[in-house]
């Protein structure tokens, strides 16, 4: 899973060339479900083409339109991610997605970020 901030721009065209609603506010293009899948899927496109490995793909994205800062907590001064901070406030949009997927499509990992 990924938590992702779009590009606006780049966002609304690619969902313009795709025939999707492209005029929506970016807060509710990133709440739309075929949104998310369309970046799930470019995310996924880029992860296969650099040779990532079918454990390596994302299962789901989280995509918000605010940027993080350290006025809004998410990250320190240094730009540093507060990981229990995110977790915290994106836990509702978090708990949806993994309610979606079955459990066949979790892999566990151990890894340092």
């Amino acid at each position: 899973m990924a938590i992702i901030i779009p590009h606006e721009a780049h966002l609304r065209n690619t969902l313009a060339a795709k025939g999707l609603d492209s005029t929506s506010s970016l807060p509710d293009l990133c709440l739309n479900p075929a949104v998310q899948e369309v970046v799930l899927k470019d995310a996924n496109a880029v992860g296969k083409k650099n040779g990532f490995k079918a454990n390596e793909l994302l299962q789901a994205v989280v995509l918000t339109p605010d940027e993080w800062t350290p006025e809004s907590g998410l990250v320190t001064a240094a730009q540093k991610i507060q990981r229990a901070k995110i977790a915290k406030t994106f836990r509702p949009q978090i708990d949806v997605r993994v309610l979606s997927l079955s459990p066949r499509d979790f892999t566990f990992t151990r890894a340092r970020c």
